[in-house]
């Protein structure tokens, strides 16, 4: 369900690449939507995908978010070697949003995320900084495994389009998506609606009451295909507060030739310059300000999305992630099963 968000798109990723590089995949979905959803299993398996519900002997286990790393790494460790695939380091992510925010999402758990890494026989990470913080708390093996996109061409011309998007998955209370979309309602949007009235459509799994109501504001629920979105309004909103990892909706965003404007958080995860990738708004003022010059201005629009492709191609590209997940199987199977030579 990569139309998810919350980590399942680079999973989706990882699985079709595997099955693409011809491997045989025991896949165990943990998440509860995913567990009761009507798996179609026969379309998995053209992919080489067998859905399993309890982890089985195999070549390698990759383990994805601390969750599940919490709950099955015991089962594998010492059993096969572990790949544990961060996505982002979540510890990081909660002291952000306790510090903003004074609380965290009843389901927020402290996991010993640098303790699992280094249970597992290699880490994956998603930028440097996280594989800086890993290495220097005694993770050995650590692989930049960046984001996989290419740059989506297709799409209305910026005449054709209108309107913003914000883009949550699961917006469940205290979550981050929530909490960007609320702080945009209350702090931005009124200003920015009353300037242009262009409006607002939000994709994403609603959960709160808080964030209905608002004057030009399209709630669509959880969108199947988002790509129609995308090429087809005209700017992309991202008014995220805590996050770790780097935003794989804005570099999707960004990929299918929306023009975004995102908060300083987002621009320093994906390394993006104001002006030149993105625009990058902090302040109320700023948001009303920048959303509807970039809305508005077609030379600025067309800028700014050729800059956002340019940052894929620079940050996204598929054969980098296909080459470290392909050296890192190779690197653990010659760890375990090393070449012995013979020669006097």
């Amino acid at each position: 369900m990569p139309q998810f968000g919350a980590g399942f798109p680079r999973a989706y990723k990882l699985l079709l690449t595997l099955s693409e590089l011809g491997h045989d995949i025991l896949f165990l979905p943990t998440a509860r939507d995913a567990r009761e959803m009507p798996l179609n299993k026969d379309a998995l398996a053209r992919h080489r995908i067998q859905v399993v519900r309890e982890p089985r002997q195999a070549d390698v286990a990759i383990l994805s978010r601390p969750h599940n790393a919490y709950r099955y790494m015991p089962k594998v460790y010492g059993r096969m070697p572990a790949i544990y695939d961060t996505e982002a380091l979540w510890y990081r992510r909660f002291d952000l949003q306790e510090s903003i925010t004074g609380k965290l999402p009843g389901w927020a758990t402290r996991y010993d995320e640098i303790g699992l890494c280094r249970l597992a026989s290699m880490a994956w990470v998603v930028n440097l900084e996280e594989a800086a913080i890993l290495q220097a708390n005694g993770v050995a093996d650590v692989r930049l495994v960046p984001h996989c996109l290419e740059p989506i061409r297709e799409g209305l011309p910026f005449s054709e389009r209108k309107g913003f998007l914000f883009v949550g998955g699961k917006m469940e209370a205290d979550s981050s998506n929530e909490d960007a979309l609320f702080w945009l309602q209350t702090e931005a949007w009124e200003n920015l609606y009353q300037q242009i009235r262009q409006r607002l459509a939000v994709a994403g799994k609603l959960e709160t009451e808080r964030v209905k109501g608002f004057e030009g504001v399209d709630l669509l629920g959880l969108v199947p295909k988002l790509e129609p979105l995308y090429q087809g309004q005209r700017v992309f909103l991202a008014s995220t507060r805590f996050a770790t990892g780097i935003p794989w909706k804005v570099h999707e965003a960004m990929a299918n030739g929306i023009p975004c404007v995102i908060s300083p958080l987002l621009a320093g995860q994906l390394k993006a310059d104001h002006g030149v990738h993105c625009l990058v708004a902090d302040s109320p003022e700023d948001w009303a300000e920048l959303s509807a010059k970039l809305h508005d201005n077609e030379e600025l629009w067309n800028r700014i999305r050729e800059g956002g492709f340019s940052l894929i191609e620079r940050d996204c590209k598929p054969e980098a992630f296909k080459q470290t997940i392909v050296e890192s199987l190779a690197d653990l199977k010659r760890n375990l099963f090393p070449v012995t030579n013979h020669s006097k």
